[in-house]
C-alpha cells in the first residue's frame, strides 16, 4: 500500500502528509497535546486543511476516535461557528495588527463553553507584525492549561525565535505527484490522464495550485480564448501587441494560471515542431497551434518559454505587474 497516499479519514480527508497526521494522532491519544503550534510549508499544500480538521478534532465530544462528525461540536465546527475555535484574519494591509492579537488573547483566557479545549488558528502568521508577535508571546508564555494555538505559515523565519522556542514546528513538505494525480483523479474526472499528470508535474508539490491549474485547463473557454489572443499577436497585425497587453492586464486575477498554460501550450508547440503530436497537451488547440509554429523557430519557442517562467518569477517577489507585463511582451515579440 502506498502509504503516502492514505486519506485519514477518521481525521479529515487529506491528501499526504501520513507522518503528520500519525504525530498529531498519537499526541491525541496520549494527551500529550502542546500548547503551541507552528504549521510550516509552501503555499497550497495543506497546512491549513490539516489545522482545520486538528481544531475539530480537539473540539469533538465523542469518545470514540475524533472527531466524529455528527456530535454537535462537530456540527458547529463545519458549520464554522463553534465558539471555542477561533481564527484571526487578515486585515485590508494584508497585516495581522495588535489589536487583533490582543482581542483573541482575551477571548482565549476566557473558558471554553461546550469542548475540552479552545483553539486558536493564526494563518499567515507571518504577516503578524513584531508588535503583534510581542503580543501574542505573553499568552504563550504562560498559557491556559486548555488553549491550543495554531500559527501557520509559509515561512517561520519570519517569527520571533522567542515563539518558535515556545512552539512544536510541524512542517509540511510537497507533495508527491503521485498524491497530486489523485488528488486531481478524485475531483477532476472530466480532465484527461494526460492533463492531470501534467499539472502534477508542473504544480510545484501544491494541491491549492493543482487546483488552480486544473480549473483552468479544464475550462475550453479560457484555453480557447487564450489561445486565440497569442496567435493574434503573432500575426503581427495592427495593435495586435497592444491588444495582447490590454488581455494580459485584464487577466491580472488569474495571471499565474495564464501564464502556465501559455507555458504548456509553448510546449506542444515545440513537440507538434519535432512531429510528435502524440506528446501534445491540447489536441483540440491543433490548428491554432499550428498557425502559431509558422511565426517561430525552435529556438524562439525556448526564448517564450524562459520568459514566461521569468515573469511568474517576478510577479510571486510582488514586481510592478505592468513592468512585468512589458518585459513578457519583449519576451515573447522574437
Amino acid at each position: 500500500m502506498l502509504k503516502d497516499l492514505k486519506k485519514y479519514k477518521g481525521f479529515l480527508t487529506v491528501y499526504g502528509h501520513g507522518n503528520v497526521l500519525n504525530a498529531l494522532q498519537t499526541a491525541m491519544k496520549h494527551d500529550k497535546i502542546s500548547h503551541a503550534y507552528i504549521f510550516e510549508g509552501n503555499k497550497g499544500v495543506g497546512k491549513s486543511t490539516v489545522a482545520s480538521g486538528f481544531a475539530k478534532m480537539l473540539t469533538c465530544t465523542s469518545e470514540d476516535q475524533p472527531p466524529c462528525g455528527v456530535c454537535k461540536a462537530c456540527l458547529m465546527s463545519a458549520a464554522g461557528s463553534h465558539p471555542d475555535i477561533l481564527t484571526v484574519r487578515l486585515g485590508e494591509e494584508k497585516s495581522i495588527k495588535v489589536e487583533e492579537i490582543r482581542t483573541i488573547t482575551k477571548e482565549v483566557y476566557l473558558k471554553p463553553y461546550g469542548a475540552k479545549r479552545k483553539v486558536v488558528i493564526i494563518p499567515d502568521a507571518d504577516k503578524m507584525t513584531e508588535q503583534s508577535q510581542n503580543a501574542l508571546l505573553k499568552t504563550l508564555e504562560e498559557p491556559p492549561s486548555y488553549a491550543v494555538l495554531i500559527l501557520v505559515t509559509q515561512n517561520a523565519s519570519a517569527l520571533l525565535s522567542t515563539i518558535l522556542s515556545r512552539a512544536v514546528v510541524v512542517r509540511f513538505a510537497d507533495l508527491s505527484e503521485r498524491i497530486i494525480a489523485h488528488y486531481l483523479e478524485d475531483h477532476f474526472d472530466t480532465l484527461t490522464p494526460a492533463h492531470r499528470q501534467l499539472i502534477a508535474t508542473i504544480c510545484g508539490g501544491s494541491i491549492g495550485r493543482a487546483k488552480e491549474l486544473a480549473q483552468t485547463l479544464d475550462g475550453d473557454d479560457f484555453r480557447h480564448e487564450a489561445t486565440a489572443q497569442l496567435a493574434a499577436f503573432y500575426q503581427n497585425q495592427v495593435g495586435s501587441h497592444a491588444d495582447f497587453a490590454i488581455y494580459l492586464k485584464k487577466q491580472s486575477d488569474f495571471i499565474d494560471s495564464l501564464l502556465t498554460f501559455y507555458t504548456v501550450l509553448f510546449r506542444d508547440m515545440l513537440y507538434y515542431k519535432e512531429g510528435l503530436k502524440d506528446k501534445v497537451i491540447n489536441t483540440d488547440l491543433l490548428e491554432k497551434i499550428s498557425s502559431i509554429c509558422e511565426q517561430l523557430a525552435g529556438r524562439s519557442i525556448i526564448k517564450a518559454v524562459e520568459g514566461l517562467l521569468v515573469a511568474q518569477k517576478r510577479l510571486a517577489m510582488h514586481t510592478s505587474f505592468e513592468i512585468t507585463v512589458e518585459n513578457l511582451l519583449l519576451a515573447l515579440n522574437i
